[in-house]
């Protein structure tokens, strides 16, 4: 039945996923459904005209089936109940009823048209089992947002709701009444004490602590929607996510918006800004002078995560960079700011000088600096002077080489070594086929080998053109040769190659491999095995397989990351196969990504009957683990 129905069961999680569109069909389910007495939760969707005994029927089979997780798509109710002139004002009273059928936990309406106008309030009753309440109107109204009693229904009868969740249907959301119709509601002292509502761009979310509205959540696309706020809702802002449309950027206006809720928002610890990249730097800085003011005011405020995502005009709709700042809780030092920017290859000159202009200012309080197309020669030589001038605060440093020149490595060469508090190097090779490529990561491995934390590769392993494996190979033999390494990545930069045999295994086990004589000479603040190993779009054989996990400490790796390889069944039989035995072993894995190959099938009990029993045994021993590629996991 779940397959004429499109749908999937997973009797191990007890979980159906279905689509019904008739009635016959609904009756043969709800015949199965009540008969099974395995599903807990179900997600269902009724696409036909459903008529009020329709809905009295499913209401029905599903207080038989003792369902406690229940989501109901309703968004092809277009005729049905809404037509029902006879039943005008209580077409949806089934549902009302399914909140008080003393088993339900978790209830999702979603896509109901103008579901709050077709309930009678005699049908309400006490839902002391009701948990979690999630409603999606495709109404353009704002009745449970807006109407006290409305919310007083839910909230005096379903005693023990702890998470009200509520959908509009609208791109922006009214803050002041959204948070003024739960205000009025919690009169009542209910046991709510999350709320979210949802438009279809904005978002509001806030806990309830003793009837009062604190720890707010916001996203917006316009900052003065926050003038409708008082000041005590304004006080308890704890994240606020504010990205304006792509059209603009950051006006006069929008700057008076935000010092005012800097400075109003004493609790605010997250922060993130959607604007022009070119406006990084004023805008961290008006954020920055606002709190300093708040402090000499006597205000206190706590550390505030500010995160830019940058914009590049008049493109607009695509991210290109993305900077990361903490500003602390006071400002008698001026440190604590933490960098990492991203920008694609195409925008690289315009991510390098907003770099340039962040090193210029806040040089000697830059933390972190990732890899992506921002260092090129001309910021090296900037935070070369900056950190000879003020020092360095730098903590984590991954390199991309190709973007640099030997002049440019140079300068960084100075940059490492007046930075003391480095905890973490990492280099992102790419091109290693070409000699001057090549020629720069013998220089830096040779250099820094016993403090590298990470090392990507991004090149070609066709057995024509990979002589650079050997050299590393001569140059860093064994983890002994690297011995804080944590990371190591190879990718194919032209995948599926014919070859089967590449060359990289062996090295790979000796990267991977951390001996019993190793473990033995190196300290507990070092490294002793990889946690996270990649091998994206490698093409292996058999032996080559079951060499590389013979090797793996499954008691250090956390990730593993197989992204377009050949890993197929057997392949990852192998795997579970080496994980340690024992009742109270459990290890630390977390990711296994297997997308872009044969075992990326979100029908895998058809196609791959296997694959499922590979899996629990599995996360019997990684219960934390999230498989990538397969969505039924």
């Amino acid at each position: 039945v779940v397959d004429d129905a499109d749908g999937h069961f997973s009797e191990e999680e007890g979980r159906v996923r279905v689509k019904i569109s008739s009635r016959a069909l609904a009756k043969q389910f709800y015949a199965a459904l009540v008969n099974a007495h395995v599903v807990q939760e179900l997600d269902i969707a009724l696409q036909w005209d459903v008529t009020l005994d329709d809905l009295w029927a499913f209401t029905d089979a599903v207080t038989k089936a003792y369902i406690i997780n229940l989501r109901l798509d309703g968004s092809h109710f277009e005729g049905g109940p809404v037509l029902d002139t006879i039943s005008h004002n209580c077409q949806y009273d089934p549902l009302v009823v399914l909140m008080s059928n003393m088993q339900i936990q978790v209830l999702h309406f979603e896509g109901i048209t103008d579901l709050y106008q077709h309930l009678s309030s005699s049908t309400w009753s006490l839902a002391p089992c009701l948990r979690v309440l999630g409603i999606s109107s495709k109404t353009s109204e704002y009745p449970l947002c807006v109407n006290p009693t409305l919310l007083s229904h839910i909230l005096r009868n379903c005693v023990g709701l702890v998470e009200l969740q509520i959908t509009v249907n609208d791109l922006h959301l009214p803050y002041a009444l959204a948070f003024q119709g739960v205000a009025s509601a919690l009169q009542m002292k209910s046991s709510l004490n999350v709320v979210k509502i949802r438009s279809k761009q904005e978002m509001v979310q806030y806990s309830v602590i003793q009837d009062h509205i604190t720890n707010i959540t916001m996203r917006i696309q316009h900052l003065f929607s926050l003038e409708s706020l008082d000041n005590l809702l304004m006080r308890h802002i704890t994240t606020l996510d504010v990205c304006l449309p792509t059209f603009k950027g950051y006006s006069q206006e929008d700057q008076r918006c935000l010092v005012a809720t800097v400075q109003a928002a004493q609790a605010l610890t997250s922060l993130v800004l959607t604007f022009y990249a070119d406006q990084f730097t004023s805008i961290l800085n008006s954020v920055n002078a606002t709190r300093e003011k708040g402090q000499a005011e006597g205000l206190s405020y706590e550390p505030l995560v500010v995160r830019f995502l940058g914009r590049d005009p008049p493109r607009g709709l695509e991210t290109m960079h993305v900077l990361t700042a903490r500003l602390p809780s006071h400002y008698t030092v001026a440190r604590g700011i933490s960098i990492d920017i991203h920008a694609s290859p195409r925008y690289s000159k315009h991510a390098s000088d907003t770099f340039g202009r962040l090193i210029r200012q806040h040089g000697s309080s830059i933390q972190e600096i990732g890899h992506d197309f921002v260092l090129l020669d001309d910021n090296a030589r900037l935070l070369d002077e900056e950190t000879g001038k003020n020092g360095s605060n730098l903590v984590y440093l991954e390199l991309d080489p190709s973007r640099l020149s030997h002049s440019g490595l140079d300068y960084l060469d100075r940059v490492i070594a007046r930075s003391a508090r480095l905890q973490q190097l990492g280099f992102f090779f790419t091109r290693l086929e070409e000699p001057t490529e090549l020629i720069k990561a013998v220089r830096l491995l040779g250099h820094y080998r016993a403090i590298v934390h990470s090392i990507r590769v991004v090149a070609s392993f066709g057995n024509h053109i990979n002589s650079w494996l050997f050299e590393l190979q001569n140059l860093c033999p064994t983890k002994a040769s690297l011995p804080m390494l944590e990371t190591l990545m190879l990718c194919d930069s032209q995948p599926k190659h014919a070859s089967s045999v590449l060359p990289c295994i062996p090295w790979v086990s000796a990267m991977v491999f951390a001996s019993p004589q190793l473990r033995a000479s190196i300290s507990a603040q070092q490294s002793l095995a990889i946690k996270s190993l990649s091998l994206c779009n490698l093409v292996l054989n058999s032996d080559d397989w079951d060499i590389v996990f013979s090797v793996l400490s499954f008691l250090d790796l956390q990730e593993l990351d197989l992204k377009g390889s050949n890993i197929t069944m057997t392949h990852l039989e192998l795997l579970v196969g080496r994980i340690p035995t024992g009742d109270d072993v459990v290890i630390p894995l977390t990711t296994l990504n297997v997308m872009e190959t044969e075992l990326a099938n979100e029908n895998f009990d058809r196609k791959l009957p296997g694959l499922l029993e590979v899996v629990k045994r599995l996360r019997a021993k990684a219960p934390l683990v999230e498989i990538v590629g397969v969505s039924c996991f």
